[in-house]
C-alpha cells in the first residue's frame, strides 16, 4: 500500500512540474500588446476575406467571438491585466456592439443616466443620486463618434456634420439618447451625449410615504381630486420624481376606471394590476408615441391624445407635455376629461407659464388667453424636487385661483394647500447633506374647487377631511 501511495505522489509531482513548464512556456511565447493596437489588428483581420461577414451581417455576429478567439490563439496576443475571456468580451463589444457602454446599457437597473462629456470623460448617475466618474474611455474622439453613430443607426437616426445633434429612443435598452458631435462640440471632444434610462415606475404610495416623499394625507388628497374629476400637473426639474409621483396616485384609482396612457419612447408608468393568477384586474390602455425620420410613419403624443378621446376614457395620462401636444391636452381637460400630466419647471406658477408659452407657440394664440386656459384646465399643481441630500419631496401642492381684478384684468393667486418646509440643512465633513424638515397643511381648497368636487359626486364625509 505504501508503495502505491509513493508512486501516486511522485506522479502528482511530475504533473505539477509539467504544468509549471507549460505555463512558463505559454507566458514566454505570449506577445503582450496594448488593447487598442490589438483591436485595430483584429478589426483589419475581420474586415478582410471571408471574415468580413461577421461584421456585415448581424446574424453572423455569433461567429465573431470564435474568430477573435482563434486570432488570439494563432498570434499568442495578450493584454496586461485582462484574462482571455475578458479580452474576447471587450473586443466583441467594441467590434459588434457599443464598446465600453455595452455593459452599462445591458445592466442599467441601478442607473439613471450616463453622461458622456467627452470621449475620455464619462460620468454615471445612479438612481440613488450618487455620481461616479469611470476610468474607462473610448480609444479616441473618432472612436466615440463611430460608436454613437452605430447606436443611433439602430433607431434609424443619423448624426454627422450636416446634422450634428440628434435624439433617439433606444427601445432595446429602455433609454433615451441625446447626442452632439462636431461642429457643435470641439473636434477633440468627439461626442457629448446624455443617455437617460426610462425605468418602469413601480413605486406605490406606501413606498412614497415610507421614503419621506409625502404624507398619507397628501396622497389621499391628490387621489380624491383625480377620482372626482380634477385635472392635475406634476411639475419639477429633471430627476425630481415627477413620473414616480404620478404613478403613485394614479395607481390607486378604482380598478373599473378606464385609464388611457400616452407615453413617448419607452414605458415608464406601471399601472396595470394583476391578481394571483396573473389576470389583469383594472382597465388600462397603454400607448407609446413613435418618432421616425419619415413623418408618415411617425405617431406623436398629439396623435395618440386625439385617439384617446375616442376610447371614452375616464382619466387620460399624458406622460409629459413639452411641445404642441399641450394644445389638445389643455383642451381635453377644459372639456370635462380628467387629465394628469407632467412638465419640466421650477415651481407651480412656472408650470402654468410654461404651458401657456407652449400653447402660444403652437397655436399662435394670445399669451393671456393661453394662461387663462392653462389655469382653468389644471387648477392644481404638484411641485416635486430632489433636494441636496438626494431625497425627493413633494414640496408644494397648490391651487391657482383665477379672478377678475379691479382693473378689469385677470389675476392669478396661488395658494399652498400642502407644503414641505425645510428647517435645517447640514453638511457633514464628507460633503454629504442632511435636510431636516416637515410637511404641513397650509390652507383649504377654494369655494370654486369645493363646488366642482360636489358637482362631480364626492361624498360629503370624504370632502370634509380636506376642508
Amino acid at each position: 500500500m505504501a508503495f502505491f501511495k509513493k508512486n501516486n505522489t511522485e506522479e502528482k509531482n511530475v504533473k505539477k512540474e509539467l504544468k509549471k513548464e507549460t505555463e512558463v512556456k505559454v507566458q514566454e511565447e505570449a506577445i503582450k500588446i496594448d488593447y487598442w493596437s490589438l483591436k485595430n489588428k483584429i478589426s483589419s483581420y475581420v474586415s478582410t476575406g471571408d471574415n468580413n461577414a461577421a461584421l456585415a451581417d448581424n446574424k453572423a455576429n455569433i461567429y465573431l467571438k470564435g474568430i477573435i478567439q482563434k486570432y488570439l490563439y494563432d498570434n499568442k496576443y495578450t493584454v496586461e491585466g485582462m484574462t482571455e475571456e475578458e479580452l474576447i468580451e471587450r473586443l466583441y463589444n467594441d467590434m459588434a456592439e457599443l464598446s465600453i457602454l455595452t455593459k452599462y446599457l445591458k445592466n442599467s437597473d441601478n442607473l439613471e443616466e450616463i453622461n458622456i462629456n467627452a470621449w475620455d470623460d464619462i460620468v454615471l448617475t445612479y438612481v440613488d443620486g450618487h455620481k461616479e466618474k469611470i476610468a474607462e474611455k473610448f480609444e479616441s474622439p473618432e472612436h466615440a463618434e463611430d460608436i454613437f453613430r452605430r447606436m443611433l443607426h439602430i433607431s434609424n437616426v443619423v448624426v454627422d456634420n450636416r446634422t450634428p445633434t440628434a435624439e433617439a429612443q433606444l427601445l432595446e435598452y429602455k433609454a433615451r439618447a441625446t447626442v452632439m458631435v462636431a461642429p457643435i462640440v470641439d473636434s477633440d471632444v468627439g461626442v457629448s451625449a446624455s443617455i437617460r434610462f426610462l425605468h418602469p415606475q413601480r413605486v406605490d404610495r406606501k413606498q412614497l410615504i415610507k421614503g419621506g416623499s409625502a404624507t398619507s394625507e397628501m396622497l389621499d388628497f391628490i387621489t380624491l381630486l383625480v377620482k372626482y374629476g380634477v385635472s392635475i400637473v406634476v411639475a419639477g426639474e429633471t430627476s425630481s420624481g415627477k413620473t414616480t409621483t404620478l404613478n403613485a396616485f394614479v395607481s390607486t384609482m378604482p380598478n373599473d376606471m378606464r385609464i388611457f396612457v400616452v407615453e413617448t419612447g419607452a414605458r415608464e408608468l406601471y399601472l396595470r394590476k394583476f391578481d394571483k393568477n396573473n389576470n389583469c384586474i383594472n382597465n388600462v390602455v397603454n400607448t407609446l408615441a413613435r418618432q421616425t425620420e419619415e413623418k408618415i410613419s411617425s405617431v406623436t403624443q398629439k396623435d395618440l391624445l386625439i385617439k384617446a378621446l375616442r376610447y371614452n376614457p375616464e382619466i387620460i395620462i399624458m406622460s409629459e407635455v413639452r411641445g404642441d401636444e399641450v394644445v389638445p391636452t389643455i383642451e381635453a381637460a377644459q372639456t370635462g376629461h380628467t387629465v394628469c400630466t407632467t412638465i419640466h419647471s421650477r415651481g407651480g406658477q412656472a408650470a402654468h407659464f410654461r404651458m401657456a408659452n407652449l400653447m402660444a407657440n403652437s397655436s399662435q394664440a394670445n399669451i393671456s388667453d393661453c394662461m387663462r386656459n392653462a389655469v382653468q384646465a389644471f387648477p392644481i399643481i404638484i411641485y416635486v424636487k430632489r433636494l441636496q441630500d438626494n431625497s425627493r419631496k413633494i414640496m408644494d401642492i397648490s391651487e391657482c385661483i383665477c379672478s377678475m381684478g379691479d382693473n378689469g384684468k385677470l389675476e392669478y393667486k396661488y395658494q399652498s394647500l400642502y407644503k414641505y418646509e425645510i428647517e435645517d440643512t447640514i453638511e457633514d465633513e464628507n460633503g454629504k447633506f442632511h435636510i431636516d424638515g416637515k410637511f404641513k397643511k397650509a390652507s383649504r381648497i377654494s369655494k370654486n374647487l369645493e363646488e366642482t368636487l360636489i358637482n362631480n359626486g364626492i361624498p360629503t364625509n370624504e370632502l370634509k377631511r380636506f376642508l
